[in-house]
């Protein structure tokens, strides 16, 4: 869902700002730039898997806007190669995001289901905890 809001964002910026607002680029860029730092340190201070991961994905979304912000700072300092780079990045990591986030949730749950607990620091030997199928070839 957080990827249909980036969408969002970018049909209105180019839409309704135009592309070619290097204002509106610098203000993308600074509350970027804010929710990168901001995500990574409330990350760094969770101890709960799922929260840790809900905060790496607001610092995932800053990354993503990084590239739409420089992408129209490029374009109003006409420099549209370096404008399609750094918008294909954000697009790019966009896409990566929606797949290995929703991977590693997964995986959390299954983790959760595991051990019934969502605390980082109790879970110490996964590999006895989690019943793994051994496969003999």
């Amino acid at each position: 869902m957080i990827k249909t809001a980036i969408y969002g964002m970018i049909r209105f910026i180019i839409y309704i700002l135009g592309v070619g607002s290097q204002s509106w680029g610098q203000v993308i860029l600074v509350l970027a730039s804010a929710s990168c730092l901001i995500g990574v340190i409330y990350a760094l201070m969770e101890h709960d898997i799922k929260r840790l991961l809900a905060y790496h994905s607001v610092e995932n979304i800053g990354i993503i806007l990084l590239g739409v912000g420089a992408s129209m700072v490029f374009v109003k300092a006409g420099q549209p190669v370096l404008a399609v780079f750094a918008m294909s990045a954000g697009l790019y990591h966009l896409l990566n995001h929606a797949i290995f986030k929703s991977l590693l949730f997964l995986c959390a749950g299954s983790i959760y289901k595991a051990t019934g607990t969502r605390n980082i620091e109790q879970l110490g030997g996964l590999i006895k905890k989690c019943r793994i199928p051994r496969f003999i070839s």
